[in-house]
């Protein structure tokens, strides 16, 4: 599997490379600060705070953009709040208060939902790179868009999902070793891990960030889940539990859609919007492998703390599957397009799965 994955991502790279070389030659680039009069300039929104790594390729994005169309088209993306509240960022682009945005579509509003959920990630889903080439190559992109047809909004399809690096299962104060080890086991957990890990027999429910470490400390919880290593270390999560179990099975991603405006990007020149495209989707191949050069840096820290640093037992892992299957198999009966999007999303995996054993 991990051979399969670094294959696919060496190969994304090379090609997009390839493929947006033409536009990120030097000689074609704009000298820096300058812009064209008549330049298009659009003002944007990320759904992440300025002081994420995230946050920075989003906006390398918008620089190399602005940087290939030699000034023609220029993007500035501003952080949460700067101007619409954060977590709005879609109705925004949709009503033309702000004119892109990079968004998570469970912040898309409740009308996507349960569907919505899906397209971000899901338990006991795909690696990060097979949900890309899923989007890019699978039907992702069609089926995303057909979700928001009735919204003046358009994902941009070839760079539209930027990957966060998967997350860790848990950090604990008591050994996990086998799926009965998770009953009636307090967690902080966040949708739709929090029905699986309950449907395993814990206690699991949501706290806000902010109060994870506190509730650690107090014993009001025994385990928790938050991000990618990364983002826990950032945390503190080293100073509130002994126990760091690695695996990606609880939320193998998490990304942020790159969506714009669909007025605006009707109106924009085809040349200008391959560049869009063809950037956006080579920058976010390099920002996912930052976030992995940080997740490494991160495990390290915490074995070095110390934590005790453990990879998830097989039988966790299977038993996790076999109940996000059943909570899915669940929600499907309940909603026809959520059902659709599973079906695409298993008919590629299985796709994957059968590629691996051909190797």
């Amino acid at each position: 599997m991990k051979k399969t994955i670094t294959i696919v991502l060496a190969v994304i790279g090379i090609i997009s490379l390839m493929i947006a070389g033409f536009a990120l030659e030097p000689a074609a680039l704009a000298k820096e600060g300058e812009v064209k009069k008549d330049a298009i300039e659009w003002v944007g929104q990320a759904q992440m705070s300025a002081e994420y790594p995230n946050f920075a390729v989003m906006q390398r994005i918008c620089d190399k953009i602005t940087a290939a169309s030699k000034g023609r088209l220029k993007l500035t993306v501003e952080p949460p709040d700067a101007v619409c509240p954060a977590g709005e960022e879609f109705n925004a682009v949709n009503g033309s208060v702000i004119d892109f945005a990079f968004s998570n579509p469970r912040m898309w509003g409740e009308q996507f939902f349960p569907a919505s959920e899906l397209f971000d990630t899901r338990g006991g889903g795909m690696s990060p790179m097979e949900k890309h080439l899923w989007f890019i190559s699978g039907g992702g992109a069609e089926l995303a868009q057909e979700m928001i047809d009735d919204y003046n909004v358009h994902i941009i399809p070839s760079g539209a999902y930027l990957l966060l690096t998967p997350e860790l299962f848990l950090h604990s104060n008591t050994k996990i070793d086998e799926p009965s080890d998770l009953i009636d086991l307090n967690i902080r957990a966040v949708p739709d891990g929090l029905q699986i890990l309950n449907n395993m027999g814990a206690n699991a429910t949501y706290l806000p960030s902010s109060e994870v470490c506190g509730a650690m400390e107090s014993g009001e919880i025994d385990a928790c889940e938050f991000s990618s290593p990364w983002g826990n270390w950032d945390l503190g999560l080293q100073e509130v539990a002994d126990y760091v179990y690695a695996s990606g099975i609880r939320q193998s991603h998490h990304g942020f859609y790159f969506i714009v405006n669909q007025t605006l990007w009707n109106e924009l020149p085809d040349d200008l919007k391959v560049i869009v495209q063809e950037v956006s989707e080579k920058e976010a191949i390099i920002g996912f492998d930052e976030l992995c050069q940080l997740d490494i840096e991160a495990l390290a820290n915490f074995r070095d703390y110390p934590c005790a640093v453990e990879t998830l037992s097989p039988e966790i892992e299977e038993a996790f599957i076999k109940e996000a299957k059943a909570y899915h198999d669940e929600v499907a009966e309940t909603d026809s397009f959520y059902a659709e999007v599973l079906r695409s999303l298993r008919a590629f995996e299985a796709i994957q799965r059968y590629a691996e054993l051909c190797e």
